[in-house]
């Protein structure tokens, strides 16, 4: 007798005589799951489901069923590994056991991202790069001496550099399958015998700096790397109408360009900008994105600005930062924007009135206040999805919106919704200083109708709170002791937090935890404000909110903090909002910080900021400054010598009415400023 299984219709037994044999045939029921169920979804639809996971959520999920431990770790093909001191995942270097686990429950990963380890863990990358060397195709990783030893063995799988060491350079030439690239200055990219690049055939350049006498080495770069489809400058200093015009012309000279980004500080007039887009526009014309970060002084900036983006045909998406001293934006600014008619995502620093953007889907507005009569105008546009509004006031009707006035806020997210049927989000950021902002955000779903109209009011106004702290859960239990597990004592001052969340963030809090399980815990030599500012960001992981922002002894208190606990999160948090306090009067006391905690790459801003600085005026002053630390005095010496040999008649004028000024400059600067007037009088007279 034999049995035969189907499972294509209801139990059902069948007795036949088939040549005096009976034949049973047993047909099994197709199980019926519950609504609720992911069991009744395939494994390819499940799989699919747990691919939008993070690796650190996926191993929370394989508990859930026998379904999710067969596919949870199926479609992970590439894994981050972060730094030791890292508070962003339990995916550290330093965790071999986890990472040998993954390696053997995700055995299709073939790309492995090392370019967030910064500290010096060379054996510990080397035991990595071993668990996952089966089945690897791709490594990024920062070019320092955590690979460099392997490079002869590893090179040709490292198609990515996060970052550069100017001292083994040389050993890029074992890395044949490059394809992006990220360096500090364009020296490290050239070999110092040859003088030729040593990476050909990339797709992707990011440099930090670039300056005028950098131009020969950008024009062997783009000789040997035509393929280049991205580029971007952090930093870049043109102090003339020239070396504009030769930037533009190196650039223009990448067919295959799809995305220019570029933060530059220009001194040429209005034209020469001008001149500058067009001749990329003309040479690039499959360019789609196009990111500008402008810092322009004394300038009008208005439609003729921009007028060359008429040679950007296919341009969909444009970001446009305007910083400088009275610089005014006109009306029409805006206006050659119509020629882009692929335009989806715009970013703009004003808003002026405008219909011209059909295709728009998403919209940015950074501005010192916004009217409710500006917001017609918006709501007309056809395609907009996604408002964003970045501003310190919001006018509604002559009312000025505080963070508090959450109520004003409803209304305008409710207006703008009804007028636009296929708007669907808005977010409107009220900057109450330069780091803590409040974040109020409308939205709307096609089940809005059927509400009443005080159940919209209530949604909305809790918008903001219910989507942060789904984002971040631990926030709901801030400063809430009955949540609590541990309290410190800081200041006479109770701050409870939850030993979870700190030990997850920070290893020092995770040994200081092991070693005690006292319920409540002495903290000396740490404000309680500094404490609480730093327990408020490592429940949230990227919100910087200070009591006062303008006030350098707070921030030097909370850096103070985040040192102690080695959380480099919040010291890079802090070290991006000093930089955006950079005066004459503060950029000494921000110096000092920056080099008593080692706030990465800091030093180096500080340097290109000073710079910025300058005028015939303050000269004494900025100079003393930039030559009395020596951190900033290699990047602040060549944009001096540039900026003398363009204002060297303002500053020769100065020399009759200050001599004493002018000689004490000569003296700081070890005899730069006669230098330059030698070789000025000297040009001139041939």
């Amino acid at each position: 007798m034999s049995r035969i299984y189907s499972n294509t219709t209801p139990t059902m037994a069948l007795i036949a005589d088939t040549n005096g044999t009976e034949e049973v045939v047993v047909k099994k029921q197709r199980k019926i799951y519950p609504k609720n169920s992911f069991d009744r979804f395939g494994d390819d639809l499940c799989e699919l489901i747990l691919s939008y996971l993070s690796l650190d959520e996926r191993f929370v999920c394989e508990c859930v069923s026998k379904q999710f431990r067969r596919t949870v770790f199926k479609s992970v093909v590439d894994i981050t590994i972060h730094d030791t001191n890292s508070t962003e995942s339990r995916l550290k270097v330093c965790n071999i056991e986890l990472l040998a686990t993954i390696g053997r429950k995700c055995p299709h990963i073939h790309t492995i991202d090392l370019r967030e380890i910064w500290s010096n863990c060379l054996t510990q990358t080397a035991e990595v790069l071993d668990i996952f060397s089966h089945n690897l195709q791709n490594i990024y990783c920062n070019y320092d001496r955590n690979v460099y030893e392997r490079l002869p063995e590893i090179g040709s799988l490292v198609t990515r550099i996060g970052d550069i060491s100017e001292y083994r350079r040389q050993g890029l030439r074992h890395c044949r399958r490059l394809s992006s690239l990220r360096g500090q200055q364009f020296r490290e990219v050239f070999d110092d015998n040859s003088g030729q690049p040593l990476v050909k055939n990339l797709q992707r350049f990011e440099m930090t700096t670039y300056f005028d006498e950098d131009y020969q080495m950008l024009s062997a770069l783009v000789a040997e790397n035509q393929s280049l489809r991205s580029v971007k400058f952090d930093y870049i200093v043109c102090w003339t109408n020239a070396s504009v015009t030769e930037m533009a012309a190196q650039l223009s000279r990448l067919p295959q360009l799809r995305e220019l980004s570029l933060d530059l500080s220009l001194i040429i007039d209005q034209n020469s900008f001008d001149k500058f887009l067009r001749t990329i526009g003309q040479k690039c014309r499959q360019l789609k994105r196009l990111a500008l970060q402008l810092t322009i002084n004394y300038y009008l900036f208005n439609g003729r600005t921009l007028d060359s983006l008429k040679y950007y045909p296919l341009l969909k998406r444009f970001e446009l930062r305007l910083w400088g001293h009275q610089l005014t934006i006109g009306n029409t600014f805006l206006d050659p924007l119509k020629h882009c008619h692929q335009l989806t995502h715009l970013s703009i620093d004003s808003w002026q009135s405008s219909d011209q953007f059909p295709r728009l889907h998403y919209l940015f507005i950074r501005t010192q206040q916004f009217k409710v009569n500006d917001l017609d105008h918006i709501s007309s546009l056809p395609a907009l999805r996604t408002l964003v509004f970045d501003c310190y006031q919001f006018i509604l009707r002559d009312v000025f919106l505080t963070p508090e006035g959450n109520h004003l806020v409803d209304n305008v997210c409710q207006d703008l919704f009804s007028r636009n049927l296929k708007l669907k989000r808005i977010d409107i950021h009220i900057i109450e200083d330069m780091t803590s902002m409040k974040r109020l955000i409308g939205t709307t779903d096609d089940t809005e109708d059927k509400d009443s109209q005080q159940t919209k009011r209530k949604r909305n106004t809790s918008d903001a709170d219910s989507e942060e702290d789904e984002r971040f859960p631990e926030r709901k239990h801030f400063m809430n002791e009955s949540k609590s597990d541990v309290v410190f004592i800081v200041d006479g001052q109770r701050l409870p937090a939850m030993r979870g969340v700190l030990s997850l963030k920070s290893d020092r809090f995770d040994e200081m935890f092991k070693e005690s399980a006292a319920k409540e815990i002495q903290i000396e030599g740490i404000t309680a404000d500094a404490f609480k500012t730093m327990i408020y960001f490592m429940y949230t992981s990227d919100t910087l909110v200070l009591s006062d922002a303008n006030d350098l002894n707070i921030i030097r208190e909370v850096l103070h903090c985040a040192d102690r606990y080695r959380l480099i999160r919040l010291m890079d948090a802090i070290g991006r909002h000093l930089e955006t306090m950079v005066t004459i009067e503060t950029i000494g006391t921000i110096v000092g910080m920056a080099d008593k905690y080692g706030v990465r790459g800091l030093s180096d801003r500080l340097g290109t900021r000073l710079a910025q600085l300058l005028t015939t005026d303050n000269m004494l002053s900025v100079v003393t400054i930039g030559y009395k630390y020596e951190s900033l005095t290699n990047r602040f010496e060549s944009a001096l010598k540039t900026f003398l040999e363009i204002n060297i008649a303002a500053v020769f004028a100065k020399e009759k009415e200050e001599k004493e000024k002018f000689w004490a400059l000569n003296a700081i600067t070890g005899n730069l400023l006669m230098d330059v007037m030698r070789d000025m009088i000297l040009t001139y007279s041939t």
